[in-house]
């Protein structure tokens, strides 16, 4: 379970920062209006050098005082804009070194990056109080901790080099300095900035639109899982505000094993009237915050005893939540996408 602490926390502090950046960049610059010149293709490739994919980077030309253009530092597998298309560029102090496309994308990742985090540490938290102190749990812990301490005393040491006295005023003399980039190179199209790769897609005959269909699929299965999701939601919380519920008990635990790792479901035990039923709750984890012998809440139905759920607070909700949440978010891009694009618009 310590390690649902170490990829909550990860992914949660990301996408904070993915959204806090996003969010103070976007306050602080100017917007002029750009226009897409091409993408750069770039073919990325996995751990063993094969290829796992085409990813297309946005190349933007905007003007102030020259000519300046920029790669968006996002690529996709999608084409979303056509050549010539007008889109917004953020510059900040009019630095065209500090230059970014104005898109979605990274606060996207932000939102999801930080979502998934606070589900990770929600799920952690939540079995915190079930926790057997054993050195199994501990050590990591420690370990932790002392990891905590050590950047603490390494930020402190920072700070009094920097000469200031707090994490903002570090993080800000620090950005500043990152910031201070080398003025931008003349191409020899008289463009400063990025300059584009032979593999550079300039004309719209090489762009790979994405049909009006396609989004509306994706409409389609997103407005699917939202409507599952949010009837899944109902019927348990009619389920656990109606159904009878009894103390169990935890007496074995069944595992499962697939890529590589084995995910445990507690076998629990309650009787009603003096009949005892067992069953295998349906919610897994290869690192359980419960034990054997651990005594539990049941959820049961009188005309069917054998179908029971063990109670784990806000947890009895999760796959149904994530359901809905993935189907909210493919629903408001489709219809993005689909409805009020300037490309479908245009077409």
């Amino acid at each position: 379970m310590f390690i649902v602490l170490i990829v909550g926390s990860v992914f949660f502090l990301f996408g904070a920062y993915f959204l806090l950046d996003a969010y103070s960049f976007r306050r602080s610059s100017e917007i002029i209006k750009g226009r897409v010149v091409g993408y750069e293709k770039e073919l990325k490739r996995s751990s063993n050098n094969s290829s796992s994919g085409t990813y297309y980077y946005l190349v933007v030309e905007y003007f102030t005082t020259q000519r300046y253009r920029l790669k968006g530092d996002i690529g996709s597998s999608a084409m979303s804009y056509d050549i010539g298309q007008e889109i917004d560029v953020m510059v900040k102090d009019m630095d065209p070194t500090t230059a970014r496309i104005k898109r979605p994308a990274r606060l996207a990742l932000g939102f999801i990056f930080a979502f998934l985090g606070l589900v990770a540490l929600g799920i952690f938290f939540s079995n915190v109080k079930d926790f057997s102190i054993s050195w199994n749990i501990l050590s990591p812990l420690i370990m932790f901790l002392f990891a905590l301490g050590y950047i603490y005393y390494k930020m402190r040491t920072k700070m009094s080099e920097m000469g200031v006295t707090n994490i903002s005023e570090m993080i800000s003399k620090a950005k500043a300095k990152h910031e201070e980039k080398a003025p931008l190179k003349k191409g020899e199209d008289g463009v400063y900035g990025y300059q584009p790769s032979p593999d550079f897609i300039s004309s719209q005959a090489e762009v790979k639109q994405v049909p009006v269909y396609v989004h509306l699929i994706f409409l389609l299965i997103g407005i699917g899982m939202l409507v599952f999701g949010t009837q899944e939601l109902n019927k348990r919380k009619a389920y656990l505000e109606t159904a009878p519920s009894i103390m169990g008990k935890i007496i074995d635990k069944k595992s499962s094993y697939s890529d590589g790792s084995t995910t445990y479901f507690p076998m629990v035990t309650y009787t009603v009237d003096s009949k005892s039923y067992t069953f295998k709750h349906n919610m897994g984890s290869s690192h359980p915050s419960w034990s054997v012998g651990d005594d539990v809440k049941v959820y049961y139905t009188y005309d069917n005893p054998d179908k029971a759920l063990m109670d784990e607070g806000w947890l009895n909700y999760l796959w149904q939540g994530l359901v809905s949440f993935f189907g909210l978010l493919l629903t408001l891009n489709g219809i993005k996408q689909t409805f009020f694009s300037k490309r479908r618009l245009r077409s």
